[in-house]
């Protein structure tokens, strides 16, 4: 589903005359950077690393514009191409910040991603010289033209997800042409429901956008109870 289906079908849904038109692409990108704000989306996480380099004259270095959340995993390269994790990705970046920025060492040993105003800097502890490879979640891509498509969300959750998310965040702007919809409770829950059926499912109504990335990208876990048999490899294929 691309940006012009969808400026179509929210067209019928919110009866636009036409004074809501040019919204509506600015409406459908923040719905999407809302969802990728408030979950952890695989598409988004970076499979290739983003590569810095940081040297002894600052603890501070600017993070790519493509940055929106969540440093998962850093390593450092050495001459020879090998690569060491590095462990110490603080989530609170305070404590990166009460670290001494004129200690020098071999090697970068600990991280934290640190906001400054709209924009976000990697710290770094000790000062080093030293090229680091990031892996962090990305900002969805932006939806221009008509034939775009978007990166994180499958295509046929957009409905279910993406649309409810719109008329709710912009309801004071579109209560008066909101689809009328025979049910005892009125529009704003009943599309409070339906976000929340397209997130989490609903029984009889298949998966939500969650359960979906949760079967499709996490292994499955077993709790409790004796396993004779011992842990077993999760992997897609006959395992011939």
């Amino acid at each position: 589903m691309n940006l012009g289906q969808m400026q179509a079908e929210l067209g019928y849904l919110i009866k636009d005359n036409g004074t809501l038109a040019s919204w509506l692409v600015g409406w459908i990108n923040d719905a999407i950077l809302s969802v990728a704000t408030d979950y952890d989306l695989p598409p988004l996480a970076m499979v290739t690393p983003y590569e810095i380099e940081v040297d002894t004259t600052d603890w501070l270095w600017s993070l790519p514009d493509s940055f929106h959340k969540n440093l998962f995993m850093a390593k450092r390269v050495n001459s020879d191409g090998s690569a060491y994790r590095i462990h110490n990705i603080y989530k609170n970046y305070r404590y990166l910040l009460s670290k001494d920025h004129t200690i020098t060492g071999d090697n970068v040993r600990e991280l934290a991603v640190i906001p400054q105003g709209l924009d976000f800097m990697l710290g770094v502890h000790p000062l080093a010289e030293d090229i680091l490879n990031l892996w962090f979640y990305q900002k969805p891509a932006a939806l221009v033209d008509a034939s775009d498509v978007c990166d994180c969300i499958p295509f046929n959750f957009i409905p279910q997800v993406i649309y409810p998310k719109i008329i709710i965040k912009n309801y004071q702007f579109i209560v008066d042409q909101v689809t009328d919809f025979a049910f005892t409770a009125g529009p704003l829950q009943y599309w409070q429901g339906e976000l929340a059926k397209g997130l989490f499912g609903a029984r009889g109504q298949g998966t939500g956008l969650l359960g979906y990335f949760q079967i499709n990208f996490h292994p499955p876990r077993r709790t409790g109870g004796r396993d004779p048999i011992g842990g077993k490899p999760y992997h897609y294929g006959s395992g011939m």
